[in-house]
């Protein structure tokens, strides 16, 4: 059950959404506010089972980003945040109403909660019901969160936010930290009508914390409290609607006026598997080249911190057709048959872009690019063994020290090579990467003798004898992935530095996650300026 992209709201300033139909009769409608910042990547997947259990449900539902967040028009450090942000539930809620349904049910979780608790008080006509989930009580305690956050992410991020904090990428201005100081949830909603799902409750406490309090890859899917909700809203509207909506059409596409270049964003679904990307081009513009940007870990399309949003506008720009792809079974694509769901290193990535580089191909594109960043400039590899149209390969911090650890078929189909899956744990794992580091090369070059520990450089290796392919490998100066390149590629990665194909840039100060907004725009200017040179090596060769 596939949901259907859509823009809404007003036309120079389009929000995001997703709009869940019910495969049955309609009973009512659901809008879902989401958390901010790092919270929205880690309850990604948690919402998206929510919107399709709603749906199931027979509740039509819109899952939204707010302005300047997720595929939203907008930044972060554009002013009148909140009430950008309380505008975007406003029209996610007309939108729901435009279908002809009844008032709608505003679930939030933790600051979407308080938006959401917000937006009730002010259309009570409008909403039915609240479920507000560990909300933010206070909005200058969560002022107060977001500076320690930003503190604790290190000098390097916090000084480009000269006005503000940056968490996790994404940039909370002064100003928007002081408009959150003054917020509260209304003292006015009726009981009968809200669900407040606390964490004095020690499941939800459990549930909770599983889903919010670590890294994204490791949020676990809270069902029982996904369960809870779409059962309390239900009991609240256990009959079919007399009058059922039918399903409408939705706009597709957003126009953006970018630093002077009208672009436009349009959400598409791609191949037989229903992957979802959306592309950017300038309009007018009929690009021939497409540069392809891909998830990190189990991050959505838009990158870490909404960095591939900001690349996007720039390549497009410069009349690239700019691609952000969710592989299969992360951000919006479903997994492929007899996969898992939130594979961070996806064995179908190299058929996910081959499928979305055979659809370009149809549409007269002839020059592809790949930007990976972490797992994403491995799967970039993995991609480029088997698609060859695809010309440039950029791999930002790639993760060469950890080795792939399914089974042995898949290890054999990965670029990386196999390990032993007896060395492949123990070498995925953080407190014992110094340790590796230490490891003579020597010892490294007999592990790969033995095909025990492939070499980092043979993944390079490979995708150079396919031919007809460039290869950037960008890291921060204390990349793991770079020492284990250096360490254990010993001479076969200096063999490797030597073909004209192969370029190492080191950029200062860039984060592993590429959360820091300084060193992102140095990594953006960097390869644009790439991307130029490699264009007139393709011109002249023509």
């Amino acid at each position: 059950m596939l949901a259907a992209p859509l823009y809404f709201g007003p036309q120079q300033r389009s929000r995001f959404g997703f709009l869940h139909w019910p495969p049955g009769p309609v009973r009512g409608a659901v809008a879902i506010c989401p958390p901010l910042a790092y919270e929205a990547v880690c309850a990604h997947r948690t919402l998206r089972q929510l919107s399709e259990e709603f749906a199931r449900a027979g509740f039509v539902t819109l899952r939204f980003d707010y302005d300047g967040t997720g595929n939203s028009i907008g930044a972060s450090t554009d002013t009148d945040r909140l009430s950008s942000w309380l505008g975007s539930v406003d029209d996610a809620v007309t939108e729901l109403r435009a279908l002809g349904l009844p008032p709608v049910t505003l679930v939030g979780l933790r600051f979407g909660a308080t938006l959401a608790a917000c937006a009730a008080a002010e259309r009570t006509g409008d909403i039915s019901s609240l479920v507000l989930w560990d909300p933010v009580e206070t909005g200058r305690r969560y002022a107060r969160e977001l500076r320690l956050l930003g503190a604790a992410a290190g000098p390097g991020a916090d000084a480009m936010a000269a006005d503000g904090v940056t968490v996790a990428g994404i940039t909370f201005t002064d100003d928007a930290l002081a408009e959150l100081r003054d917020v509260t949830i209304p003292g006015s909603l009726r009981a009968a009508d809200t669900l407040v799902l606390n964490r004095s409750d020690p499941a939800v406490m459990a549930g909770t914390s599983a889903l919010l309090d670590g890294d994204a890859e490791r949020a676990v899917v809270p069902h029982d409290i996904v369960r809870s909700i779409v059962e309390w809203t239900g009991r609240r509207s256990p009959l079919p609607l007399e009058q059922q909506p039918s399903p409408p059409r939705l706009r597709d596409q957003a126009v953006e006026d970018s630093a002077g270049s009208l672009l436009e964003h349009r959400a598409v679904r791609v191949g037989a598997a229903g992957l979802f990307a959306v592309q950017t081009a300038r309009i007018g513009a009929a690009p021939s080249r497409a540069i392809f940007m891909i998830n990190n870990g189990v991050a959505g399309q838009v990158g870490p911190g909404r960095a591939w949003i900001g690349f996007a506008q720039r390549f497009a720009a410069k009349n690239w057709l700019a691609v952000r792809l969710d592989l299969s079974g992360l951000g919006d694509s479903p997994a492929r048959a007899g996969r898992p769901d939130n594979e961070a290193y996806p064995i179908a990535a190299a058929a996910d872009v081959a499928e979305a580089v055979a659809q370009l191909r149809s549409q007269g594109v002839m020059r592809v690019a790949v930007i990976g960043l972490c797992s994403g400039a491995l799967i970039g590899f993995d991609a480029a063994l088997s698609v060859p149209e695809i010309d440039v390969l950029l791999a930002i911090n790639g993760a060469f020290h950890k080795p792939f650890t399914g089974g042995r078929r898949e290890r054999l189909q990965r670029a990386a090579g196999p390990t032993a899956r007896l060395l492949a744990f123990p070498m995925r794992k953080a407190p014992l990467w110094p340790f590796f580091d230490a490891v003579p090369t020597w010892l490294w070059r007999s592990l790969d003798g033995m095909r025990l520990a492939a070499s980092p450089a043979r993944i390079i290796e490979m995708v150079l004898r396919r031919g007809r392919v460039e290869v950037v490998l960008l890291f921060g100066e204390s990349e793991w992935g770079l020492k284990a390149l250096r360490r254990r590629g010993g001479r076969r990665f200096a063999r490797v530095l030597d073909d004209a194909a192969v370029s190492l840039i080191e950029v200062p100060g860039l984060d592993h996650s590429m959360f820091d907004p300084a060193a992102r725009m140095r990594v953006e200017s960097t390869l644009l300026e790439i991307l130029a040179s490699t264009d007139q090596r393709s011109s002249e060769l023509r």
